[in-house]
């Protein structure tokens, strides 16, 4: 029988990066959470159309608000002519 551990890190982002990479970076990650959420509503509204939403409706506005929060941080980085170092761990793990 295969033993699979109880928790695991992927790493999906470490590195260095230029003020516009760094956008490239960041934008991706949140418009594929933002379209996940997206999706996820939609299959959720197919099944029951009286179905709460909500929580995929604030994660996406929360991730919005990031994703533009990060543009001042963008800006100063390129006025300052600094790169930005981005690390990101996924931290998995099984919970009842």
């Amino acid at each position: 029988m295969y033993s699979v551990q109880e928790s695991q890190e992927v790493k999906l982002v470490n590195g260095t990066f230029s003020p516009s990479e760094s956008m490239d970076v960041i934008s991706h990650l949140v418009n594929a959470k933002i379209n996940f959420h997206k999706i996820h509503k939609i299959c959720v509204f197919e099944k029951n159309n009286d179905e709460n939403t909500n929580e995929d409706n604030n994660c996406i506005q929360t991730l919005l608000e990031e994703k533009e929060a990060f543009k001042a941080i963008y800006k100063e980085a390129k006025i300052l002519g600094k790169k930005l170092k981005i690390t990101g761990t996924l931290n998995i793990e099984f919970v009842d």
